[in-house]
C-alpha cells in the first residue's frame, strides 16, 4: 500500500467515524455494518443525492461539534432548493491549500481581485483563504451588488494594480466588454495583471484560449461545489487535477450507478476525506465528468478530471444524439469570430444559436459559415440568429450601476425542462 492510500484510508475511517456526529448519516447508513469497512467496499455504501441534501435539515449534516464550525454557505439554488455546507477552519485551511496548487502559484507579490459573489456562496471566501496562506494580498470586489459594478471593477483593477482576477468566466467576458466600450484594452489599460483564476462555470480548452488571447495572460480554472468545497485545480499546463488526498472520485454509469471504467464518461460520485464540517459520502452532484491518469510535466500525482457539465442540461435529440454542456461550449469558442452572449435554444429537429456581437456586425456570408461550423462540430443542424436589441442583454448595463446576474446558455425544450437552465 501507497503512502497515499495509507492516509486515504486513514481519512476514510474518521469519514465513518463522523456519522456518529451527523444526524443525516447516521440515518443514512444504520442498516449497514461498517465493521473493517475500507475504501475497497466504497461501491457498497449508498449514495447522497442533491434531493437528500435538500430535503435534510441544516444541523442534520453538521459531522463536529457546532462550537467547531466556522462557515455557513449554501448553493446558488439555480436547479431547485438551496443545500447546506458546514466548514471548520481546518477545512477553510485544507481548501486554501488545494487552491494553492494552482499553477498561478500566488505570493506576497500579488494582489488579488475577487469577484465571486461573498454572499452565502463559499468560493469567494475559499479563494480569500487561498490568498491569506499565500501572503497575497485581496480585494473583497464580490459580484451581484450595486456596489461594485463592472466599471467600478475596471476602475479598482487599474488603480490597485491588481495582478490576479478571480471570478466567473463570464463575469471576465463582461469586464472585457465594458473595457472596450471605455475605449480600454485589457492588455494595455491593466498591464500588472499576470492571470485569471476562473471557477463556477464551464472552462473548455478554447474558451480558456479565447479568454487568454483577449487578456494576454495564462487563465486557470478550478472545479468544486458548494457542499465538497474545491475538488481539483489548473496546472500551469491546462490539466485539471483532482486533490486525490482529500476526495475519492468515482465516475458511475448514468443507468446502473455502478463504477465506470478509468477514462469513461459518467456522474460524479465525490466521497470527501478531509471535510469535517459536514462530509459528503458519495455525493452525486449531477455532473458529467471524465476522470484520466495522467502523468503531468507540472509534477502532480493527482489524476485529470474533464467536467462536460450538468445531467440535467443536456441535449439529445430525437435521433439520440447528445450534446452535453461543454460540447457547446466548445462549439461556440471554436468560432473565427466569438460572440459576446450567446444563447442555444433546443427544438425537435435542430438547434438555434442567437448570438449577440455588441457592436461588431456580421455580413450574411459570416452568418452562414457560423452555420455550417456549428452544424458540423455539433452534429446538428444549427441556425444562427442575431439577437434583438437587448434580447441577450442590455449592454449599457455594463457601463451603469447595475447588479450582475448569473448567464442562461442552453434552453431545452419544454419536455426535457420547465425552466431555463444555467450552465
Amino acid at each position: 500500500m501507497t503512502e497515499l492510500s495509507k492516509v486515504r484510508e486513514q481519512k476514510f475511517a474518521r469519514l465513518l467515524e463522523s456519522k456518529n456526529q451527523s444526524l443525516f448519516y447516521r440515518n443514512k447508513l444504520e442498516t449497514y455494518n461498517l465493521n473493517n469497512v475500507s475504501l475497497y467496499d466504497l461501491p457498497s455504501l449508498p449514495l447522497t443525492t442533491k434531493e437528500d441534501l435538500r430535503l435534510a435539515e441544516p444541523y442534520d449534516l453538521v459531522g463536529v461539534a457546532v462550537s467547531k464550525i466556522a462557515h455557513y454557505h449554501e448553493s446558488s439554488g439555480t436547479t431547485g432548493i438551496s443545500s447546506s455546507s458546514w466548514f471548520t477552519l481546518e477545512d477553510l485551511q485544507t481548501a486554501g491549500n488545494q487552491l494553492n496548487q494552482m499553477g498561478v502559484n500566488l505570493s506576497n507579490e500579488d494582489l488579488v481581485l475577487i469577484r465571486f459573489p461573498f454572499a452565502l456562496s463559499c468560493t469567494a471566501f475559499l479563494m480569500q483563504q487561498a490568498c491569506m496562506q499565500a501572503s497575497a494580498g485581496m480585494v473583497p470586489a464580490s459580484s451581484r451588488t450595486t456596489i461594485t459594478p463592472y466599471v467600478k471593477v475596471l476602475e479598482l483593477m487599474q488603480k490597485l494594480n491588481v495582478s490576479v482576477f478571480a471570478g466567473l468566466a463570464r463575469e471576465l467576458e463582461y469586464l472585457i466588454e465594458t473595457a472596450k466600450m471605455m475605449g480600454l484594452s485589457m492588455q494595455e489599460a491593466f498591464p500588472n495583471l499576470r492571470a485569471a483564476c476562473l471557477a463556477g462555470e464551464l472552462l473548455g480548452d478554447h474558451r480558456k484560449k479565447y479568454l487568454e488571447s483577449k487578456l494576454g495572460v495564462p487563465v486557470y480554472g478550478f472545479y468544486g461545489s458548494t457542499e465538497t468545497a474545491n475538488i481539483a485545480s489548473m496546472c500551469e499546463y491546462g490539466i485539471m487535477h483532482i486533490s486525490e488526498e482529500d476526495f475519492v472520485i468515482e465516475v458511475l454509469n448514468e443507468q446502473t450507478k455502478q463504477p465506470e471504467k478509468i477514462g469513461e464518461k459518467g456522474l460524479l460520485a465525490v466521497t470527501t476525506l478531509s471535510h469535517q464540517g459536514s462530509p459528503m459520502l458519495r455525493y452525486v452532484n449531477e455532473d458529467i465528468v471524465t476522470v484520466k491518469e495522467t502523468k503531468c510535466r507540472c509534477g502532480h500525482s493527482g489524476r485529470q478530471i474533464i467536467v462536460h457539465g450538468r445531467a440535467k442540461e443536456r441535449i439529445v435529440n430525437s435521433k439520440g444524439t447528445i450534446l452535453e454542456g461543454l460540447d457547446i461550449h466548445e462549439a461556440i469558442y471554436r468560432l473565427p469570430k466569438v460572440p459576446l452572449i450567446w444563447k442555444i435554444v433546443e427544438s425537435d429537429e435542430y438547434l438555434t444559436a442567437i448570438v449577440d456581437f455588441g457592436d461588431d456586425s456580421l455580413s450574411v456570408t459570416e452568418i452562414l459559415n457560423m452555420e455550417q461550423h456549428l452544424t458540423e462540430f455539433l452534429d446538428l443542424p444549427v441556425i444562427v440568429r442575431l439577437a434583438n436589441k437587448g434580447e441577450l442583454i442590455n449592454r449599457q448595463l455594463f457601463t451603469e450601476n447595475t447588479i450582475s446576474l448569473k448567464p442562461v446558455y442552453i434552453k431545452l425544450q419544454e419536455k426535457n425542462s420547465k425552466v431555463e437552465l444555467s450552465l
